[in-house]
């Protein structure tokens, strides 16, 4: 699933598309563009989750200028809120990996004896 995500400043909307995992989201505000890379996590994994999730916020404060700081908040709030489902799906998918990688292990065992 390719997650493309435009954050704009006055009204942020989320794009989802069905093709292969991406391995970047894309921000987009008032023409700036930042790219969320998360090649390298295992999103299986809490660890890498809340690693995206710093990157996430990063990349919002990067794409949110604004002369004041309540106002580069509010855009950065509205960023975080409209990438929730994307990167909720893009968790969600890979965690549906894993686990259907380790069911197609546990099929292959046969199954024990009886005692």
């Amino acid at each position: 699933m390719t997650i493309v995500t435009k954050l704009v400043a006055a009204g942020a909307c989320a794009l989802m598309s069905s093709t292969a995992l991406a391995n970047s989201i894309p921000f987009e505000s008032n023409g700036r563009t930042v790219e969320v890379s998360y090649q390298g996590l295992d999103l299986s994994k809490k660890a890498d989750q809340r690693e995206l999730t710093l990157r996430v916020r990063r990349a919002a404060v990067k794409v949110c200028p604004a002369p004041t700081v309540s106002a580069s908040r509010a855009c950065q709030l509205s960023a975080l809120d409209n990438v929730r489902a994307p990167l909720a799906a893009a968790i969600a998918s890979a965690q549906a990996r894993e686990a259907s990688r380790f069911a197609e292990v546990d099929k292959d065992k046969a199954p024990a004896a009886p005692r």
